[in-house]
């Protein structure tokens, strides 16, 4: 046993003897073996009062200076004043005929439910104060009534059920809104600008109310449980949701199985952040967002419609200029032929015909391709050559991948060299030179040289300024004129 000195002993339900000694823990007797207790196993304390076996076969002992432990055969269990006990200096321990511990010390007694470690305390509420027990002065009778020996009397000790069965009684006394009552009637669904909540609760146990304690929480809120011995809380500011309120009271501070009582209630979305209106908000934004763009688009698509009509009404009108100017320049030349040479005048007509059968096949065209434009070209230097002979002379360098894959506006090369014969003398001693060549096949460039009229011919400007406007409306780009060195050079963008 390691020691001598013994406080219990006591033989359990199995027929084991336990011997509470003082200075070596706790000593079992079983199958004629001695087995020792101590820290390894879990009990700290060195000191043993007393020993109890609950219902259950677990053995309970008291200790000097560690309260209560339970030994369940494997481990060892401490209960202290952290688990609801008054005293951790124990004197005596013994099971009563309901099954609870009954704890004997010198402020009063603890009365203990093993099944759920439920505190009752008997002490001076009850007119039990200061008893100083001695150690192991306390018996139960054959009809399992517990009875004490104390310095002022004795205790007796006769419960009729377990004391883990009394539990406080729980009341949530009112609920409040902005620290008004709120009306039973009413119900528990609140506005979303009513939002200050406070609940009223008390807890009842007369034995002793002091020891009573609550644990409360507030499910959409704070999912933990908050101790405190207030009965007033309050919830300010919640926002809109779900919430329930749950309270519950205990007389020892162990809340397992202690009384709950709970309050649902609801605070309403306002209006605005109702899933209805959200979905109605979102469906008329999304409709007037549908909206706006369809109506661009048709914005768009008129707008560009009328665009396009006027600037087809511009180019018709500028084409529609073209034929008369250019026919009112070749009466012109028609004239002078006449007078000069008649059998010249009557191939002069055939030509002529000619070239403007292969213009009608080409004026309801906007672009047409540089090489159409170069058998325009052709006949029309051929019916001048007839005029001016060698003295008007033309040179074209284009290569086939300008001529097929570029296209310009009809008659465009054509208005050119007509102003050329029209604003130079072109004779023996002053011959017209035209070049037509292209350039890093962004333009097409005819360039002639400089021979100044003495007399010059009336100029309506149309030819020039109406090639220009075409180009301008067809693609935006701009014909490039200069005159440099006795040379007129125009520039046609080329259109790809």
């Amino acid at each position: 046993m390691g020691n001598n000195f013994i406080y219990k002993v006591f033989i359990d339900s199995k027929k084991r003897v336990w011997f509470g000694t003082d200075g070596h823990g706790l000593s079992c007797l079983k199958n004629g073996k001695f087995v020792n207790y101590g820290e390894r196993e879990g009990l700290k304390s060195r000191i043993i009062y007393s020993i109890t076996e609950d219902p259950y076969g677990n053995i309970w002992i008291s200790s000097a200076t560690d309260g209560i432990y339970r030994f369940d055969g494997t481990t060892f269990r401490n209960f202290s004043v952290a688990q609801g006990l008054s005293e951790i200096n124990v004197a005596a321990i013994r099971t009563d005929r309901k099954g609870n511990i009954v704890v004997v010390h010198k402020k009063g007694v603890d009365v203990m439910d093993p099944s759920n470690y439920q505190v009752v305390s008997f002490s001076s509420d009850m007119g039990i104060s200061n008893i100083d027990p001695d150690i192991n002065a306390a018996a139960v009778d054959n009809k399992g009534t517990v009875w004490i020996g104390t310095q002022k009397g004795i205790i007796k000790i006769a419960l009729d059920a377990r004391v883990g069965s009394r539990k406080p009684v729980l009341l949530l006394n009112d609920v409040f809104c902005f620290l008004e009552k709120v009306d039973s009637v009413a119900g528990n669904k609140f506005s979303y600008d009513r939002n200050h909540i406070s609940f009223d609760f008390a807890g009842i146990w007369y034995a002793d109310p002091q020891k009573l304690s609550y644990q409360y929480k507030l499910n959409g809120y704070n999912n933990e449980w908050i101790t405190t011995r207030d009965r007033f809380i309050t919830y300010p500011n919640l926002r809109p949701g779900d919430y329930e309120f749950m309270v519950r009271a205990s007389i020892n501070g162990n809340f397992i199985d202690a009384p709950t009582i709970s309050y649902p209630f609801r605070i309403s979305f306002p209006l605005w952040q109702r899933p209805w209106f959200l979905i109605l908000s979102a469906v008329v934004l999304i409709s007037l967002f549908y909206w706006y763009l369809t109506a661009r688009d048709k914005r768009i698509k008129s707008l560009q419609a009328i665009q396009k009509e006027k600037i087809e009404s511009q180019y018709e009108i500028l084409k529609n200029q073209v034929n008369p100017h250019f026919l009112f320049n070749s009466f012109n030349t028609l004239i002078t032929v006449i007078e000069d040479d008649k059998k010249t005048a009557v191939e002069y007509v055939n030509k002529l015909s000619d070239f403007f059968r292969n213009l009608l096949s080409y004026q309801e065209k906007d672009i047409i391709s540089i090489q159409e434009e170069m058998e325009l070209v052709e006949n029309y230097i051929f019916l001048q050559q007839k005029r001016y002979g060698n003295n008007f002379k033309v040179n074209i360098d284009l290569p086939s991948l300008v001529l097929e894959k570029y296209s310009i506006p009809p008659m465009g090369i054509q208005i050119l060299l007509e102003n050329c014969l029209k604003h130079n003398a072109v004779s023996r001693e002053t011959p017209l030179v035209v070049d037509i060549y292209h350039e890093n096949y962004e333009y097409l460039v005819v360039k002639n040289n400089i021979n100044e009229k003495v007399i010059k011919d009336p100029s309506t400007g149309i030819g020039l300024q109406n090639l220009k406007n075409r180009f301008q409306l067809l693609n935006q780009q701009v014909i490039k004129v200069t005159n440099e060195n006795g040379f007129f050079i125009v520039k046609l963008p080329l259109i790809k």
